[in-house]
């Protein structure tokens, strides 16, 4: 393999490393994002559901 090829297969390497760990990055991301909302839902959920149902109410109304 000549200097060109090497050259060639380093780059190609170091980019198929970059984009695996952006991979490993946006799946933590979205991971992380997941377990918040869980969390918030489980937290909230009682007391946010009245306020949604009235929502609710107020929107199918709103037409009539």
């Amino acid at each position: 393999m000549g200097p060109i090829g090497l050259r060639r297969s380093v780059i190609i390497g170091v980019v198929a490393r970059q984009a695996a760990q952006n991979v490993v990055e946006y799946g933590v991301l979205i991971a992380s994002i997941a377990l918040v909302v869980l969390l918030g839902v489980s937290a909230f959920g009682q007391r946010l559901q009245p306020w949604f149902a009235s929502l609710a109410g107020l929107i199918t109304t709103a037409g009539t």
